[in-house]
């Protein structure tokens, strides 16, 4: 099936610049089925497969990678960081569990519903609560 997707959106997607293409090659060399898509009409997103995940990576016009997401079961998350979680009044309501490399450190996201007000919180690798929001 994403095979499939993918013919079908790789031949109509416009492709980001040779500094944002070699950039991404480099930092995900075995990535497969990748798409392409601007957001804010300056950043590139890739979407794409690595070891059987779908991830989501973002990268500036001059190559410079911002941040991936990584989508993981609540289970996968350090016992720092669900300690935290735990200890919050709404940790029952989060449906959405990531993973966000960036260069300045690995964060742990959680979000409740796609449904607006939708609340994110987000914690660092020792369980900090370091953003709360809703949008």
């Amino acid at each position: 099936m994403a095979y499939i997707l993918f013919k079908i959106v790789g031949h109509s997607q416009k492709l980001p610049n040779r500094a944002v293409l070699n950039s991404f090659k480099k930092k995900y060399t075995n990535a497969s089925y990748v798409s392409w898509k601007t957001v804010h009409g300056h950043i590139w997103a890739a979407f794409f497969l690595r070891e059987n995940r779908e991830l989501k990576a973002y990268f500036k016009e001059d190559g410079s990678w911002i941040k991936t997401w990584v989508p993981i079961p609540l289970g996968n998350v350090p016992k720092k960081v669900s300690t935290g979680l735990y200890s919050s009044a709404s940790y029952h309501s989060y449906k959405s569990t990531f993973r966000v490399d960036t260069p300045q450190g690995i964060y742990y996201e959680f979000r409740t519903s796609a449904l607006h007000p939708r609340e994110i919180a987000r914690y660092d690798i020792y369980g900090k609560l370091v953003e709360n929001s809703t949008v």
